[in-house]
Order: structure tokens, then C-alpha cells, then sequence
């Protein structure tokens, strides 16, 4: 975030502007904010959603040539996510709605006894 010019330090006005101009000027920022305040921002359960990597990696081939690799994760359930309203309502009954069927095994899973 960028500082006040005059004493270097953010106010809580101009925080908010400067929060805003960070994320206008960087790219990633903006579309994983257009995920966070669109209705993919509420899934309907941890394993319905998709991840993303913040970190790339350098992997090196057998020819010993670099290649730059980003992790996505796709969940084999589909991407499944409430809307505004469904949260809202659904959040004042259970706050660990998102944990849906977490400590329920899948089909096929090993399971420890």
C-alpha cells in the first residue's frame, strides 16, 4: 500500500483509497476480487471449490531446461456455490456451513479406524 505523503503513514480515509488503487493496478488482484464479491466468493462446501496457487515453482525437466508451474485444483464434485441470499440465510443457522460433508468419507475413500 502505498503511504501518505506528507507523514507516510495510511489514514482510515485514505486507506480505503489506497486499497482500491492497489488493487486497480494490479491485474491478479482484480480477478480474484471479482471472485470474492461475485457469488463464486460463497461455496457450498470446501470440497466444492476451486484453488488456486499463489507461489510458482521451477520444476526442471530431464534435459535440465526450467519450466514455471502454477497449481490449480478442481474438485471432482464440481464447483457448487451459494448465492448472496441462500448465504445470508443459511449462515445465520450454522456458521460451519462450508465444512458440509468434510467428515464424511467419499466413495472409494480409505478411511483410518
Amino acid at each position: 500500500m502505498k503511504a501518505e505523503p506528507h507523514n507516510n503513514t495510511p489514514s482510515s480515509s485514505s486507506g480505503h483509497n489506497n486499497f482500491w488503487d492497489f488493487i486497480s493496478l494490479t491485474p491478479e488482484s482484480t480477478h480474484m476480487l471479482t471472485w470474492v464479491f461475485s457469488d463464486r466468493g460463497t461455496p457450498a462446501s470446501y470440497r466444492m471449490m476451486e484453488g488456486f496457487g499463489v507461489n510458482t515453482y521451477v520444476w526442471v525437466n530431464n534435459d535440465g531446461k526450467p519450466i514455471y508451474v502454477k497449481y490449480h485444483w478442481k474438485p471432482k464434485l464440481g464447483v457448487h456455490n451459494f448465492d448472496r441470499q441462500n448465504a445470508t440465510r443459511i449462515s445465520g443457522k450454522t456458521q460451519t456451513i462450508s465444512l458440509g460433508t468434510s467428515g464424511t468419507p467419499l466413495k472409494g475413500e480409505i478411511t483410518q479406524r
